[in-house]
């Protein structure tokens, strides 16, 4: 038997079929295009994206006539959400989170009514821009034909599994990324939608991710190839199901993805806000595993600081091995130099706008080597520096499960395991978001009792790094400190 993981992202979509051990039996990538304008419009169409997930479906489908798909998952980005009409057909795009139509004017409305504290104890979620509700607001307000047209609203993993079952719900995670939801009721929060002049009568009822929603309805499932008992699991936020393919399921595990974005997600079970998490205003989303919560601290600069060092001071290293000719610059002779890594946006913890990184303590000597090296190190010293306000759970990580395209640079693992003196291990399965998937569904197919047992049998590890020279990696932590309350004031 198999297992079936679709995770749908911004510019492209995936589907991959495991096996019960945690093999890749198949996999199928679809990309699509993402439509931008002067007026800050940015949508995907949804149409052509759904006909690209059920071919990823179909493809994955056909490779496993002979080890059927026995459970079905799915995850996608947050904040993007699916229009439907009355017949249930897809009525217009799917806006993304970084449209900026109509955002001054929805945050405009939330703070003539709330302050951000009051905010936040709703949602469990810190306050900005780039949630569902600035889209929700602008399609209300400046497109009302099209508004009165429109009678449901999904995310995008609750959508896949309402094309697949007829069955429409929302999952908690997703439904958090809306800003509009109560994260204690567990139910739309009315006072939100009301400061925004929404109701909640196009939004469907939220349940637990990973509840088991049903069947493939059995014309969906000869359509697309499927097993007709396959079961299906409603879903939830990418960076959840990244975390349970990573093997994170209870509390004291912590995944730091070295994407585009670099983003270090915790796995605890302390969901009030007037806790540590919530204390440092970190969101607390709900995990897929019953009772635990997800936390994040993020920024914008990880892999695309280093993608920017390479278009700027590594201009020869070129080729598919480029970046394996940058790390080669790098040794254990490099000087310790600084790099503030605050290139793009942050968000939690210690948020600050774009455009303020810097470089400090260069000299005569200072080489390309030794910038990328402290480039490196920034992004990481400044997930240290949120662990430092978190000792109780700090404390509980053992290790950190490392994920993204970062992840391939053993010189990077090895200066994260220094910094953050914890032992730093690859995932053997670069697909975290669909393994994560495929976890929840064995486990919502009965296959596995528990999501503890599931991950023992499917998730694998690979070799860790241990960490070296605390001495050196706390020295430069603390002059990195330094300049941090020097320069941004």
């Amino acid at each position: 038997m198999s297992f079936l993981g679709i995770d749908i992202g911004t510019s492209g979509c995936k589907s991959v079929a495991f096996d019960e051990h945690g093999q890749i039996i198949a996999s199928h990538y679809r990309e699509y295009d993402t439509f931008r304008d002067a007026t800050g419009r940015s949508e995907i169409d949804a149409r052509d994206v759904w006909g690209k997930i059920a071919e990823t479906i179909c493809v994955c489908a056909n490779a496993t006539k002979f080890d059927p798909i026995r459970g079905i998952s799915v995850t996608s980005m947050g904040e993007s959400m699916v229009p439907l009409d009355a017949n249930d057909q897809i009525c217009g795009p799917s806006v993304l989170g970084s449209d900026l139509r109509g955002v001054e004017e929805a945050m405009a409305r939330l703070e003539a009514v709330f302050t951000p504290e009051e905010l936040y104890r709703i949602t469990a979620a810190p306050y900005c821009s780039g949630y569902s509700f600035t889209a929700l607001y602008y399609l209300s307000h400046a497109k009302p034909d099209y508004w009165k047209n429109v009678k449901l609203l999904l995310p995008w993993a609750d959508f896949a599994v309402f094309q697949l079952t007829g069955i429409a719900t929302a999952d908690y995670s997703l439904a958090e990324r809306t800003y509009c939801f109560d994260a204690t009721s567990k139910t739309w929060s009315r006072k939100i939608l009301s400061a925004m002049d929404l109701t909640d009568e196009k939004l469907p009822t939220a349940k637990p991710c990973g509840t088991v929603i049903g069947k493939a309805n059995s014309a969906v499932a000869r359509s697309l190839g499927l097993p007709s008992e396959a079961v299906v699991a409603l879903g939830s936020h990418d960076q959840c199901a990244g975390m349970l393919g990573a093997g994170i399921g209870q509390h004291g595990g912590a995944m730091l993805g070295l994407g585009t974005f670099a983003c270090m997600s915790i796995a605890h079970g302390d969901g009030s806000t007037d806790g540590a998490f919530g204390r440092i205003g970190l969101n607390l989303e709900d995990h897929i595993v019953p009772g635990q919560y997800a936390s994040y601290v993020y920024h914008g600069t990880g892999g695309s600081l280093v993608k920017w060092m390479r278009n700027q001071f590594f201009r020869d290293c070129t080729g598919e091995d480029a970046y394996v000719k940058m790390d080669a610059e790098i040794s254990d002779t490099c000087r310790d130099v600084i790099v503030l890594p605050y290139f793009a946006e942050t968000g939690p913890y210690r948020h600050q706008p774009a455009g303020r990184g810097a470089m400090a303590d260069l000299s005569l000597e200072t080489t390309r080597g030794d910038l990328l090296r402290a480039a490196m190190a920034g992004v990481v010293f400044y997930f240290r520096d949120a662990l430092e306000e978190l000792p109780d759970a700090a404390a509980r990580i053992k290790e950190i499960r490392i994920t993204g395209g970062g992840a391939r640079s053993q010189v990077w693992r090895q200066l994260t395991a220094d910094i953050l003196q914890r032992p730093v291990v690859k995932t053997a399965c670069p697909e975290c978001g669909a393994m994560g998937c495929a976890v929840s569904a064995a486990v919502a197919s009965g296959h596995y009792c528990d999501f503890d047992e599931a991950i023992a049998a499917m998730v694998a590890m690979d070799t860790a790094c241990e960490p070296q020279d605390a001495k050196r990696a706390d020295d430069w932590f603390a002059r990195y400190k330094e300049r941090r309350q020097s320069l941004l004031v």
